[in-house]
């Protein structure tokens, strides 16, 4: 079979990601698009384990994000999703991951004093973490009184 045309990666991505973005199984014609990029690449270097990979981390990708909108219900716009009102987060910590209060020791966007977070965060499943607590002390009825408002 001929190639059409000579497919980049940038190509076999975006049509990796259409064909897994997790929402349903791809379709036959996703399918067959897929197997014709991975066979006219440029530098045909994928392979049946490349896109199950591909496969996984999208479906790992949209879970994680269909899990922080979950527990992160405010969205910040540019600053990310928080699982508290943004104002809370702007005026505790400038939306700053590596933020830390030197004469408190609070740290962390939302400002966690003596709770068991991971610090410093430099992972998404640290961040998630936070983003867990958070929204357990929020809902938890005391909502703003836990950041002084």
């Amino acid at each position: 079979m001929k190639c059409p045309a000579k497919y980049t990666r940038a190509d076999f991505h975006r049509v990796a990601q259409k064909a897994f973005d997790g929402h349903q199984p791809a379709t036959r014609k996703e399918r067959r698009t897929l197997k014709r990029v991975t066979r006219c690449q440029e530098r045909p270097r994928a392979s049946a384990k490349v896109i199950r990979d591909h496969r996984r981390s999208y479906r790992r990708n949209h879970l994680r994000q269909l899990e922080l909108r979950s527990i992160a219900p405010y969205d910040c716009g540019s600053h990310g999703r928080f699982a508290v009102p943004c104002w809370i987060i702007a005026r505790e910590s400038h939306y700053s991951w590596d933020a830390y209060n030197g004469s408190s020791g609070a740290r962390g966007p939302y400002q966690f004093l003596g709770w068991r977070v991971p610090w410093p965060v430099k992972t998404a499943a640290d961040r998630l973490a936070h983003h867990r607590m958070a929204a357990r002390l929020w809902a938890h009825g005391a909502g703003a009184s836990h950041w002084g408002g």
